[in-house]
């Protein structure tokens, strides 16, 4: 689990640790979109500091799937918050209640996914004035002690 802030160092500390306990038998499971230039930039960058025999996996939602299919013991699943945020924009653009109902059950697929693996856990102190940003940190959240 890598636990720390926005743009911390989480994703290069989880790709040199992935690198340590895999080797080049790892599956990358990335979760974000690029949405404008400054995402595909840190796309591009991500992308760039991974090993090339890494096998990565787009699953900007239904990451439980991707991890089920995973046949590696090392999985890295960059980000989680990416993930519900994806969520919460694509199924429930219009309907912050029908957008919750659909995190949680991504959170659930994606925990029943990997029960018997290590895990992931979003940033810290992210605090924001927007109610469906602080719903989305709850679920988060939430998702983050059903793991524990």
């Amino acid at each position: 689990m890598v636990t720390g802030g926005a743009r911390s160092g989480k994703s290069g500390y989880a790709q040199r640790r992935s690198l340590e306990l895999g080797g080049d038998d790892v599956r990358v499971i990335v979760t974000a979109r690029p949405c404008d230039e400054e995402m595909a930039r840190r796309i591009a960058r991500h992308r760039a500091a991974r090993p090339a025999c890494w096998r990565t996996v787009e699953a900007p939602t239904n990451a439980g799937a991707a991890l089920r299919a995973a046949s590696t013991d090392v999985i890295l699943l960059d980000c989680l918050t990416v993930l519900l945020s994806n969520v919460l924009l694509e199924r429930g653009a219009g309907n912050e209640e029908a957008g919750l109902v659909a995190m949680t059950a991504e959170t659930r697929a994606l925990l029943e996914a990997a029960a018997a693996r290590e895990g992931f856990e979003t940033g810290w102190a992210w605090r924001t004035s927007n109610s469906r940003a602080r719903r989305t940190k709850w679920c988060c959240w939430c998702a983050e002690c059903r793991w524990h």
